[in-house]
């Protein structure tokens, strides 16, 4: 067992739980080659770590990472940063805003003890409280857009959290940190900082969906893991996704009885700036490292050794060329799992020999491929004598491929000649190989008898501002052929490429798109016209939206309760008349009933309150009614008899008054009214 190959012989495997994670990698797209044409710094970058420090991630019986898993995660991902370069900040957020458990600010991060430094700053920070996203994101989009002015470099946001927001019912922290939210997702837009977000989806109390749109919404990545075990798995992949990395199949074997492995690791002259060797082994162990020129010392592999959990990270800076050796002693039958990557300071650009991309069927195309560093190309004859080149065709009309091997041409490149003789559009891209190293290049359309649909060159990029109320800017709609046309006059096929929009805001029927713009929020939206052979051209519509529904419902409800506050007051008034005076009531024909008086009231009161007994009238329906300028009234629902008169009013004068309940004045009540003059003056 001397080599890697070996190793699968045996029957190795990939870590079973970071299988999904890795299946995400695979899927995504190569972020940092097509950059690499046009910033020689691409392996440097402006990071901010905002980290989900609510309580339930350690609190209770559902604690979600209650043995600080996710803290080893982080160790790796910061192991792994290129040794100098890079400006890191972490904020660890609960619920409060203006008191983060932590917020580092960004920091330049030179070597193992600045990664430990701020390992320990995280792990030390803690947990508290409840969960508010939005604040933490845009302090981090805010911070990150200050520094890229400054230093000019690209910035990322990695998140990670194992719920939603919720600020426990206090539904104004709850809008403010929507709405600070939607800032940080369009100011992040703006600035191009990519979001990529990993939830842990442990419990019902998460919500992938709100961060899987934050990733979306900024063109970043997204992963769910259901257990702290594979956040390790996920912060990995992220820092492959973000950075020129290249890494080797992940092996797992066990000790023999001998209680030693070798693993054969190769330096090519170019491309590899570090080297990370990634061991996850069951119990303790030693590891030696040899160089082409002989061992390391153990101060040497000391130094350049972290760990993180059951993971040890050994990382080489410019390492020396050649074949190095790794020797691990551990327990017999224990198993170990190694990794390499690889932080790749090279890229790899593919390109025709003239430069063109449309051709006739039956043509020859010479296609060449070289290394680049620092945005020049490398001629050194070296680079075609360690590595191969190998071509990929992909038919953009069916997917299907075909890959060859590019010949080694002069100073350092590698060429190829191609001919077609049909009707066809091809995708195609090299890969530069070495050892367990591989390098792609950007992807060029080649067309044979063909071309692509085009846009207008003022049309590839269409700037739409909508104002949303709720009567107008609801919706916008285009009908693509407008915009796409093809030379041939061949059917073009429309799609959406990519969106920054609001997942299920976009409706495409043929050429005909439909954004609802009362949904879709700010962003780009990248649309795509494909001929039948394939080959594409795109188009980017950005929306910038501002929706003022919220605020004109506001306005209509505040419009809504001044107007009820205003008639409750009017009511209110007539309803609450003052008397100021004395009002006392007897029987007229009775004794029965000791009568009552009362002195100032506001409105009305009740024959009832007056207790006199038995005088024909119904006193819980007949009312004393204040009225403007300190005058009272008698109320009845049915007619009484006053000065021998029927009425259901009577107004009371100053002086006794005799209200009787029939003609015959056999039943009746006597109201003796003293008015306060002055009051009423």
């Amino acid at each position: 067992m001397n080599h890697l190959s070996a190793l699968f012989k045996r029957g190795l495997h990939l870590a079973a739980p970071l299988f999904l994670v890795w299946c995400l990698l695979l899927c995504q797209p190569v972020l940092a080659t097509a950059q690499a044409l046009n910033n020689q710094d691409l392996e440097r970058f402006n990071v901010m770590l905002v980290i989900d420090g609510s309580g339930s991630l350690v609190y209770g019986d559902n604690a979600t990472d209650a043995n600080g898993l996710r803290y080893d995660a982080l160790d790796l991902f910061l192991a792994l940063l290129t040794n100098s370069g890079n400006n890191v900040g972490a904020i660890v957020f609960d619920n409060d805003p203006q008191n983060y458990l932590l917020n580092t600010g960004l920091q330049s991060i030179t070597g193992k003890s600045d990664k430990i430094s701020l390992s320990d700053q995280i792990r030390q920070a803690g947990t508290r409280d409840d969960t508010d996203i939005g604040s933490a994101l845009l302090t981090a989009v805010e911070t990150l857009n200050a520094q890229s002015a400054q230093n000019g470099m690209e910035s990322v946001i990695i998140l990670f959290s194992d719920g939603r927001t919720d600020l426990g019912g206090d539904q104004e922290a709850y809008e403010a940190s929507l709405e600070n939210k939607e800032t940080a997702i369009t100011t992040a837009q703006t600035a191009g900082i990519p979001v990529y977000s990993i939830c842990l989806n442990a419990t019902s109390v998460a919500d992938p969906a709100e961060l899987q749109e934050i990733s979306s919404r900024t063109s970043g990545s997204f992963v769910a893991v259901s257990s702290p075990e594979d956040l390790t798995g996920a912060f990995e992949a992220f820092y492959n996704l973000i950075f020129s990395t290249s890494s080797s199949e992940r092996v797992t074997s066990s000790f023999p009885s001998s209680g030693k492995l070798t693993f054969n690791i190769d330096v090519p002259t170019y491309g590899a700036e570090e080297v990370n060797i990634i061991l996850d082994t069951d119990g303790a162990g030693q590891a030696q490292l040899t160089a082409p020129s002989g061992p390391m010392s153990a101060a040497d592999m000391e130094d350049s050794t972290m760990t993180g959990g059951d993971f040890n990270i050994i990382k080489l800076v410019d390492p020396e060329v050649g074949r190095w050796t790794l020797e691990l002693s551990g327990v017999p039958q224990d198993n170990v799992t190694i990794n390499v990557i690889y932080n790749i300071d090279t890229s790899a650009v593919l390109a025709t020999a003239d430069g063109g991309s449309d051709y006739g069927a039956g043509d020859t195309v010479t296609l060449q491929a070289a290394l680049y560093q620092n945005g020049v190309p490398i001629t050194d004859s070296t680079v075609t004598s360690e590595y191969t080149a190998e071509l990929t065709f992909t038919n953009m009309a069916d997917n299907s491929t075909q890959t060859v091997e590019m010949n080694a041409g002069p100073n350092g490149s590698f060429t190829y000649d191609f001919q077609e003789n049909d009707f066809n559009s091809y995708s195609v891209q090299v890969v530069f190989r070495y050892s367990n190293m591989s390098i792609p290049s950007n992807t060029i359309p080649v067309n044979f008898g063909n071309t692509a649909p085009v846009v207008a060159s003022d049309q590839q990029l269409v700037e739409e501002s909508v104002i949303v109320t709720p009567v107008s800017g609801r919706e916008r709609s285009f009908d693509l052929s407008n915009y796409f046309s093809d030379a041939q006059g061949d059917p073009i096929t429309y799609s959406v490429a990519s969106s920054q929009l609001v997942d299920g805001s976009v409706t495409l029927n043929g050429s005909n798109l439909t954004v609802n713009t009362a949904k879709s929020r700010s962003g780009d939206l990248v649309l795509r016209g494909t001929d039948p052979q394939g080959a594409y051209s795109e188009m980017t519509i950005r929306f910038q939206v501002t929706n003022l529904t919220p605020a004109i419902f506001s306005v209509i409800v505040a419009a809504l309760v001044a107007v009820i506050v205003i008639v409750s007051i009017i009511v209110y008034k007539k309803t609450h008349i003052p008397f100021r005076g004395s009002i006392t009531v007897t029987s007229a024909t009775s004794m029965s009933g000791s009568g009552r008086s009362h002195a100032n009231f506001k409105g009305k009161i009740k024959l009832l309150y007056f207790a006199i007994g038995s005088c024909g009238m119904d006193a819980k329906k007949c009312w004393f009614v204040a009225q403007p300028g300190n005058r009272l009234e008698f109320r009845s629902p049915v007619p009484v008899y006053w000065n021998g008169m029927p009425t259901k009013k009577v107004n009371l004068l100053n002086g006794s008054t005799e209200i009787y309940a029939d003609e015959n004045r056999t039943l009746g009540i006597r109201v003796t009214v003293k008015f306060d003059y002055n009051i009423r003056k």
